[in-house]
């Protein structure tokens, strides 16, 4: 926890290379933490702690994608050993775990694989009008659940009326310390979150997983396909950012296109390395203060197979997909979301509203970047393809802002 480190050393020392990492993508981008001191472990890592000299050492081992020279049905038969056994050495207790099942391929694998997949409860959110339309998650994790035979629940997570928003949006800053701005699926107020925990429910497993990624066409694309896009890709910020007082990002040296690397291949590491550890990883935590998150995909035995699969069959998660149709129950995938888009809830004018009032009285953001927002602020902005949101631009403002001010009063509660 970011706030109980700051607590602890009883001050607060901000890392402004933050802040144009959460303005382009809306996480705290690779590896950074609100205070310059907090460090992310590193992934495929180990942090051990002696309590006897009281000394600590971190063990590293780094990792590479590495095709082998296997033939299509090798490869086929591997990666589908390694997601049987890993499913085969899961040990949950039925009765205080549930599954979040979406009408995609990742959930409905997990379910189909699980031992006693009748026990296990199953969980669907998303707004209230998506239960009835069909081929929504909603609608089809619903028809999977009724063909399996287990128990099923869905949960709508419509903007709470019993909520403000300063409550709303300080529930979710507290909570997963500002490290995302994926709000709309908690626009409830963690009501589901709330629930399962108050019915004592352990843990929830997971679909998050790494079989590879969508096809891109060059650099910039596989930037924006992982969501890590720079300031400088934005076509109507490129131009001014020299005038809003936020200093350009870049990509780390690891994170950089090496010359041996194909475009696939750098897409699905900055997928291992970056969007798994900073995006999944930051929605997992606005969770982890309620239940405990399993993800199987994610385990050592899969991610070292789909390591070594050929570019072809990672993009579009080629490979995975053959062995999830072969035992797909003739059931078809969802096509539309549940859930409403974080973009779609800032384009309301009370949300607008409050944002510009914070962002206005923030002694944090430039007096630039508040007087554009305050200006260009509106709904309906326009939709163009690398274009900022220039709502979605001020709620990243306006997370900066706010997680300030939260981050300062932590430091003194000690």
């Amino acid at each position: 926890s970011q706030r109980m480190i700051i607590a602890y050393l009883g001050s607060y020392r901000p890392d402004k290379n933050v802040y144009s990492w959460m303005l382009s993508t809306g996480s705290l981008g690779p590896g950074l933490s609100w205070d310059k001191r907090i460090k992310c472990l590193p992934g495929n890592s180990k942090f051990i702690l002696n309590r006897e000299s009281w000394t600590a050492r971190l063990v590293h081992r780094t990792f590479r994608f590495q095709e082998s020279n296997l033939s299509y049905q090798d490869h086929y038969e591997r990666l589908k050993k390694a997601i049987e056994v890993t499913m085969s050495l899961m040990r949950i207790d039925y009765a205080e775990w549930v599954l979040t099942l979406s009408g995609g391929y990742d959930s409905r694998t997990i379910l189909l694989h699980l031992p006693n997949p009748k026990k296990i409860n199953t969980l669907t959110w998303g707004l209230k009008h998506s239960i009835k339309e069909k081929n929504s998650d909603a609608y089809i994790a619903k028809k999977i659940a009724h063909f399996i035979g287990c128990p099923h629940q869905y949960y709508p997570t419509d903007i709470s009326a019993h909520l403000s928003l300063r409550t709303l949006f300080d529930r979710f800053l507290s909570i997963g310390e500002g490290r995302i701005d994926h709000i709309s699926g908690y626009a409830d107020g963690f009501y589901i979150w709330n629930k399962l925990h108050a019915q004592s429910v352990s843990g929830v497993i997971r679909g998050d997983e790494g079989f590879g990624w969508v096809s891109c066409k060059d650099e910039r694309d596989v930037r924006f396909r992982v969501g890590m896009p720079l300031l400088t890709d934005f076509v109507n910020l490129s131009d001014p950012l020299h005038q809003i007082g936020i200093v350009p990002n870049s990509l780390p040296h690891h994170l950089n296109r090496k010359k041996t690397e194909s475009i696939p291949l750098w897409r699905d590491r900055l997928y291992h390395q970056y969007r798994i550890p900073s995006i999944l990883a930051a929605l997992n935590d606005l969770k982890l203060s309620h239940v405990e998150i399993a993800n199987p995909f994610l385990s050592r035995r899969i991610i070292s197979e789909v390591r070594k699969l050929p570019d072809h069959l990672r993009t579009n998660k080629k490979l995975y997909k053959d062995i999830v149709n072969a035992i797909n129950p003739g059931i078809d995938y969802a096509q539309y979301r549940s859930t409403a888009r974080t973009k779609d809830l800032l384009n309301q004018n009370e949300t607008i509203s409050f944002l510009k009032k914070e962002i206005r009285h923030s002694k944090v953001l430039p007096n630039s970047l508040k007087n554009i927002l305050d200006k260009e602020m509106a709904p309906h902005p326009n939709k163009i393809r690398h274009h900022m949101n220039i709502n979605v631009l001020g709620f990243r403002a306006f997370i900066i802002a706010r997680m300030n001010t939260i981050l300062t009063k932590d430091a003194s509660l000690l």
